[in-house]
C-alpha cells in the first residue's frame, strides 16, 4: 500500500487529480466566481497557472448564478487572452439544478454524461443548488454532500463547490461546519482590507501544503456596446502582489 505512486494533480500543488470534493469559497464580491474561471481556463488551454504545471482537462461549468455574467467573463477572457473558445473541452450548463432533489441529480448526471462528461465539474453556487436547504443543518448538507459524491461517482469527475462565507469570513464557509471537514482541498478567496489586491490561499490540502497564496487584481475589458451604444465590460484576474 505504501509503495502506491503519489497524487498526480491538475494544477500542481493547487487542485488534485483524485480529489472528491474542492470547495472555493469566499464572501460576496470577494471574486472568487472570476478565480475558480480563470483555473478552469488554464486546464482546458493546458497553460502554466500562477507558473504551476497543468494537466489539460475538460471543464462542465454548472452556472447557476448569473448565467449572463458567465457568458460575459467568458467574452473577456477570450478577448483580453486573444484566444478563440470554440475548440476548447470547456461545457457550459446554465441551470441551478436542486442537489437536496434526487430526480434533479439524476438529471444532472445524464445531461453531463450526454455533454461528452469531464474530469472537473464547477458548480457555482452551493447556495442556488440547495434551494430551502438549511446551511447549518448537518441534515441538509449531509444530503447535499451525499448527492454530490453521487455525481462524482457516476461521472468520474472531480466537483469543484463554490461557497459563501459567513458574516465572520474568518469562520470559513458559510454554515454547517461539515462542509470544510468534506472537502480534501478548500480554497479561500478574500479581499483583504485597505490593499488593493486580493488574496487566493490554500486553506486545506489533504495531499499537499496548505500555505500556498497568491495575489491577484481583477481587470476591466470592454466587450462590446449594447444597444443604446453603451459599453458593455467584464472582469478578469491579474496576478498581483500577495497582500
Amino acid at each position: 500500500f505504501a509503495a502506491r505512486p503519489p497524487v498526480d494533480w491538475m494544477i500542481k500543488g493547487v487542485l488534485p487529480e483524485q480529489a472528491d470534493l474542492i470547495v472555493v469559497y469566499g464572501a460576496s464580491g470577494s471574486g472568487k466566481s472570476f478565480m475558480v474561471l480563470d483555473m478552469a481556463m488554464a486546464l482546458v488551454r493546458d497553460v502554466p497557472w500562477r507558473e504551476r504545471k497543468v494537466r489539460r482537462k475538460r471543464v462542465l461549468y454548472i452556472a447557476a448564478e448569473g448565467g449572463g455574467g458567465v457568458a460575459q467573463r467568458l467574452r473577456a477572457y477570450s478577448q483580453h487572452h486573444g484566444i478563440s473558445l470554440k475548440d476548447l473541452p470547456l461545457g457550459v450548463i446554465h441551470d441551478a439544478p436542486n442537489l437536496m432533489v434526487e430526480e434533479d441529480v439524476t438529471e444532472l448526471v445524464r445531461s453531463i454524461i450526454d455533454a461528452g462528461g469531464g474530469d472537473l465539474i464547477i458548480i457555482d453556487t452551493l447556495a442556488q443548488v440547495t434551494p430551502g436547504a438549511n446551511e447549518n443543518s448537518g441534515e441538509d448538507m449531509g444530503l447535499a454532500l451525499k448527492h454530490t459524491r453521487a455525481i462524482r461517482k457516476a461521472t468520474g469527475a472531480v466537483i469543484m463547490l463554490v461557497a459563501h462565507t459567513g458574516k465572520d469570513q474568518a469562520k470559513g464557509i458559510r454554515g454547517w461546519s461539515g462542509m470544510n471537514a468534506a472537502s480534501d482541498t478548500s480554497l479561500e478567496v478574500s479581499r483583504p482590507e485597505e490593499s488593493t489586491s486580493r488574496l487566493l490561499r490554500v486553506s486545506k490540502q489533504k495531499d499537499g501544503r496548505d500555505d500556498l497564496s497568491w495575489g491577484f487584481t481583477l481587470e476591466t475589458v470592454l466587450i462590446g456596446l449594447d444597444s443604446d451604444d453603451e459599453e458593455i465590460t467584464s472582469l478578469v484576474v491579474a496576478d498581483a502582489e500577495v497582500p
